[in-house]
């Protein structure tokens, strides 16, 4: 297995919900469509991205994991899984209880800008 960087990690995330465009994987993930559309284009050059024509949009393809792209994703994720376990039985529940709250609100308050802007 190639050595996974955390950005294609986050777009083979994206794509084990389903086949989207890149455009829809960028506004997710925050990012740039140009930056989205080189990690698909690397991780379609490792094999784990294929691209299909979109009925909806000509010139916008979808994008869809193959099943070595599903794999190497699940393999990744159950090692994370496994990691945050092996963490989480050594923190106290309302540290994480506190942690949670905090990083929410810190979303909420992020978003909300962006939300404005699309409006």
């Amino acid at each position: 297995m190639t050595l996974m960087m955390m950005p294609m990690r986050a777009v083979l995330e994206r794509l084990a919900d389903g086949t989207q465009t890149v455009p829809q994987v960028a506004r997710a993930l925050w990012l740039p469509r140009q930056v989205v559309q080189r990690l698909a284009d690397a991780a379609a050059a490792l094999g784990y991205v294929r691209w299909a024509p979109n009925p909806a949009h000509r010139r916008s393809r979808l994008a869809e994991l193959t099943a070595e792209g599903r794999r190497v994703f699940a393999e990744i994720h159950a090692r994370e899984l496994a990691q945050l376990e092996e963490l989480a039985a050594r923190l106290d529940p309302v540290d994480v209880a506190a942690c949670v709250r905090v990083i929410s609100a810190l979303s909420a308050h992020t978003r909300e800008p962006a939300r404005r802007a699309d409006a």
